[in-house]
C-alpha cells in the first residue's frame, strides 16, 4: 500500500497510503489466497495492473518457461 509505480517515480514511495472503502474485503482476499495457498490449490499469481491480462498471461508463462491454452470462446464474456 502506497507503494505504486508513480510514487516511484517521483520517490515518494509510502508517503501516502490510499484510503480503503472496504478493509474487510482486503482480509477476506488475503484469507481466501492463504487457503488455497495452503491447499495447493494456488502456486502463483500475478496483478493484471501494467499492460493488462495478456501481458499478465505473458510474463507469467515467459517466468516458468511454459506456454499456455487460452479458451476465450465464453459466450457469456461481455464484449465491451
Amino acid at each position: 500500500m502506497g507503494g505504486g509505480a508513480l510514487a516511484q517515480c517521483y520517490s515518494q514511495l509510502g508517503n501516502v497510503c490510499p484510503d480503503m472503502d472496504s478493509p474487510q474485503q482486503l482480509i477476506s482476499c488475503f484469507r481466501v489466497t492463504q487457503q488455497l495457498l495452503e491447499e495447493r490449490m494456488l502456486s502463483a499469481g500475478h496483478d493484471v495492473s501494467d499492460g493488462g491480462l495478456l501481458t499478465c498471461l505473458l510474463e507469467m508463462a515467459i517466468a516458468g518457461n511454459c506456454g499456455m491454452e487460452l479458451d476465450i470462446s465464453d459466450s457469456n464474456a461481455s464484449g465491451e
